[in-house]
């Protein structure tokens, strides 16, 4: 049965008057809040009555110190309770309250990033400062608290520059909490600036140079307006890019051409999806890579079946598995999906699957057996480091363009991880087309008269195979 997670309410409304926020008038009121000790008094009924250990918490803006207060009672009374919230940077959060809070079962916690760029904080009203955000977020991370980080393109007069500083500090993010912290659930979400009635961007157009656009008569409910910025993005410059940067945005575009489909759930996980996973850290291995075997390496006699996980949506040419636990997807011909089909009807065994002879079939299977869409009855493998192993570019990889300073970005379609390489490791990658080692990649660069030192070597294939675009065979 899937975990029960119930909301909690400890606050109403906003203490902060955000520029782009209609909150504080549309929720009625003033701030308020309930006592620290009432909040817990609920949490522990609910946890009698329905049996949930993992909460919710709903406030628009659950304060630090406040968050410090619950830690500090569900510590003190040794219950096992999971809970995530979302709240504000602050120069009083700090290392030992961090830790304080991930001790007391906080496994997320949500960030109105909004802009990473002085300027812009202060046009919005976020009264927050650069220096704060670095803080929190690094000591959070290193506490073991997965981040989810909200921000906006562009809020009025913010330049492209200063959109794509926001877009490669959130990546950064990513990175170093998967890679430096070992906290892979962190998140990003984003979208274009919009302009809403009732924020004080609409009340006082002038304040941020833009002119609000009168509105149809077909309009009348919309409570979003269009509106023409006088400098910085425009309305369709900010769409374009958070489309460019956007995770889904690369993988429909990956999945059908100019065509978009409707997958079983978004590719952009939920957050209560990414929850769940840190607190049960789901397929985890930290250090260790996932080793892709060949079907001759198995026992002939194991089976192999379809993931109950795992839904399949056909559209022309081509079958999409899609698996909800791993968030992974994967492509393969309608004419190897029928053959797969008809396979797993039947029973389906390694020996069946390499009695047909089809190799496109074969290698099919096996990178659907890697990405956990189809299922064996052996254990997957996972090891400490790549030497002895052959490694291979995996066959589902895009390009999908330069980072700030120049780097190839390249994304992993199945796992919708990233990395960026530069132009001569990125033609280094050639060399992994078929089955390789590091041993043989070094005799063929120094046969070339090509150097690159080991440290070198070593790092683009260790980012790669984190980043999925190279794996380990067996």
């Amino acid at each position: 049965m899937p975990e029960l997670i119930l909301p909690v309410y400890s606050s109403r409304q906003c203490f902060n008057h955000c520029a782009f926020c209609t909150i504080p008038g549309a929720t009625g009121g003033c701030y308020r809040k309930m006592p620290i000790s009432r909040v817990f008094e609920i949490m522990c009924r609910l946890n009698e009555k329905y049996g949930t250990r993992v909460f919710s918490f709903v406030d628009e803006t659950f304060e630090g110190k406040r968050m410090e207060q619950l830690a500090d009672e569900i510590n003190a009374s040794g219950k096992t309770f999971f809970w995530h919230g979302e709240t504000r940077f602050s120069p009083t959060l700090s290392t030992d309250v961090f830790n304080k809070i991930y001790q007391s079962g906080c496994r997320q916690i949500q960030f109105g990033l909004e802009s990473y760029n002085q300027r812009v904080l202060d046009l919005m009203k976020k009264n927050t400062r650069v220096d704060w955000i670095d803080r929190n977020i690094h000591d959070c991370l290193n506490a073991g608290i997965p981040v989810h980080l909200f921000f906006m393109i562009g809020f009025p007069t913010e330049t492209k520059e200063e959109a794509l500083n926001t877009l490669a500090y959130t990546e950064n993010v990513l990175n170093y909490s998967k890679q430096v912290c070992g906290v892979p659930y962190s998140t990003r979400g984003f979208t274009n600036f919009g302009l809403v009635m009732g924020s004080d961007v609409w009340n006082h157009p002038d304040k941020y140079g833009v002119s609000v656009m009168p509105k149809s008569q077909y309009e009348d409910l919309r409570l979003e307006v269009d509106y023409v910025s006088g400098t910085g993005l425009t309305l369709n410059e900010a769409k374009s890019l958070s489309d460019e940067h956007h995770i889904d945005f690369y993988m429909q575009e990956v999945i059908n051409g100019s065509d978009t489909i409707d997958l079983p759930q978004r590719l952009h996980i939920s957050e209560v999806t990414w929850i769940l996973d840190s607190i049960h850290a789901v397929r985890y291995k930290g250090h260790l890579t996932k080793v892709k075997r060949r079907l001759t390496s198995l026992n002939p006699a194991d089976r192999i079946w379809l993931d109950s996980k795992t839904s399949v949506v056909l559209v022309e040419p081509f079958a999409y598995f899609y698996n909800s636990e791993y968030h992974h997807v994967y492509a393969v011909s309608q004419l190897v999906y029928l053959k797969l089909a008809r396979l797993l009807e039947a029973d389906c065994s390694i020996s069946l699957i390499l009695d047909q002879g089809d190799l496109e079939l074969t290698r099919a299977i096996e990178e659907l057996l890697h990405y956990g869409l189809l299922n064996t009855n052996i254990d997957a493998d996972y090891v400490m480091h790549d030497n002895g192993f052959q490694l291979v570019k995996s066959s589902f990889v895009k390009e999908v363009g330069r980072s700030k300073e120049g780097l190839r970005v390249l994304l992993s379609c199945a796992t919708h991880r990233m990395c960026a390489v530069n132009d001569f490791s990125f033609a280094l990658l050639s060399l992994f087309e078929k089955p390789i080692t590091k041993n043989e990649v070094r005799d063929i660069l120094k046969k070339e008269g090509l150097s690159t030192s080991e440290e070198q070597l070593n790092k683009l294939v260790d980012n790669c195979m984190k980043a999925d675009i190279l794996q380990l065979v067996r």
